[in-house]
């Protein structure tokens, strides 16, 4: 297993048990050198004060040096106490405690200057110096004071420290490492329940990522969602697709079997149908990997126009349709052919169904739109149902051939060229289809 595979939690506790083992005997050496700082200080002061009761109870008889064999220090009067005392007088060892009795003379370091102290650490003892004057009757004479305290009790007392750091610091660090793990789950509870609802999304339990979280987590939620509309709206593109093209491909075929059995067309007249069958094919494929159709040609209207009128005619023939139309040859449209034949032939075939004899297309050149109408002389279209027909699925008529996806496949174009499909009524007394493309720049005159 990678360390890529190690699960947050996992990675969270190995970080904590980490950061507690380097820190805890950081922390306890830290502790130890402030507490060993501090009992020399109070060590030193003990000595210094021990140091005064000896100068305190010093004096001179007859000019010889004077001093009590026992002291006002209980350390000093009791054998191998620990604390010993020693008074040097011109470089001659004058008296030492009876806490020395039984042991070997010390050699004592050099005594400081008059007036001044010192301390000194060796393997085995601290020991404070000070030199001080006392008047004789030949004059001042200095006297040295050096105070012995054996680190054996010191030693012992860090041990005891140390161990009782140790013990207090170990159930310091179970405690922190218990607070860590809950902490650590209680961060990364979120995380869980984001896991949890992604499980859900998945098996198709809900449709998107619906708690909130933190704001660490809201961009990743927020493209976990985007990326489910994105994904459910490709699946939307390829569905509806495959039912453009199966419906695109109606009026082609339709005109091609008209020509078989009406006209007993030969094989050239069937081309054309077939060839506009082919771009069908190609455009509707392209559209369904892609989120728009795009603007790529102009397209001149008046041969469209008229191939279309030229075919519903043929398909329509039983009915002996009149239909107008008055296109400038000169009139283009930004928007592929393929596009524009799939809009108007949707609109023709539909005007021609509904009409009961005339139908016309008509141009009109607004400020900013250029619109196509499309008229019949049929039934209309009430007004309160005409969004209904904007809607993939849903018919108005009662005819037998249709999949009721002809006008949102307009729409679904239209859009893409940034327009739309309006339904109104028309001066022939039925409906009118109108197609508006709301940039100016996608037409030309």
């Amino acid at each position: 297993m990678g360390l890529n595979s190690v699960s947050l939690r996992a990675r969270s506790a190995i970080i904590a048990l980490v950061a507690l083992i380097l820190f805890t005997p950081i922390a306890i050496f830290a502790i130890d050198r402030a507490y060993a700082a501090t009992l020399k200080s109070a060590t030193l002061e003990q000595l210094k004060l021990t140091a005064l009761m000896l100068i305190s109870e010093f004096n001179f008889e007859d000019d010889a040096p004077n001093m009590p064999i026992f002291v006002y220090d209980e350390k000093l009067n009791l054998s191998e106490s620990g604390v010993y005392g020693y008074i040097r007088w011109k470089d001659t060892l004058v008296w030492q405690s009876a806490s020395t009795d039984g042991m070997p003379l010390y050699h004592l370091p050099e005594p400081p200057d008059t007036g001044q102290e010192s301390f000194i650490e060796t393997n085995e003892h601290f020991i404070y110096s000070y030199t001080a004057e006392f008047e004789t009757d030949w004059g001042f004479s200095p006297v040295y004071f050096s105070v012995l305290f054996d680190q054996s009790s010191y030693i012992a007392a860090r041990r005891t420290f140390l161990k009782t750091l140790w013990g207090w610091m170990g159930m310091l660090n179970l405690g922190l490492l218990v607070c860590l793990i809950m902490g650590i789950r209680f961060l990364l509870r979120p995380l869980s329940r984001l896991r949890h609802e992604i499980k859900r999304t998945t098996s198709g339990s809900q449709s998107h990522i619906k708690n909130e979280y933190p704001k660490e987590i809201a961009p990743l939620t927020n493209s976990i969602n985007l990326l489910i509309d994105n994904e459910y709206q490709q699946r939307e593109r390829y569905k509806n697709s495959l039912s453009d093209l199966a419906h695109s491909l109606k009026t082609p075929l339709t005109v091609a079997l008209g020509e078989a059995k009406i006209h007993q067309a030969s094989t050239e007249t069937l081309e054309q149908p077939l060839f506009e069958i082919k771009a069908i094919i190609d455009r509707q494929l392209k559209r369904a990997s892609t989120t728009s159709a795009g603007i790529q040609q102009m397209t001149q209207l008046a041969p469209l126009v008229g191939k279309l009128v030229g075919a519903m005619k043929k398909v329509h023939a039983d009915k002996s349709l009149i239909i107008e139309h008055s296109v400038a040859d000169d009139i283009e449209i930004m928007a592929e052919q393929t596009d524009l034949m799939e809009c108007l032939g949707n609109l023709f075939d539909n005007a021609c169904k509904a009409a009961k004899s005339n139908v016309a297309l008509s141009i009109e050149k607004k400020l900013n739109t250029f619109d196509i109408h499309v008229d019949d002389d049929g039934p209309g279209i009430p007004e309160n149902k005409r969004h209904l027909l904007l809607t993939r699925g849903n018919r108005l008529d009662n005819y037998q051939e249709g999949q009721g996806i002809g006008l949102a496949l307009v729409v679904d174009i239209m859009s893409s060229y940034a327009g739309n499909l309006v339904i109104g009524t028309s001066p022939l007394g039925g409906a009118r289809m109108t197609l508006c493309f709301n940039c100016p720049e996608h037409s030309r005159r």
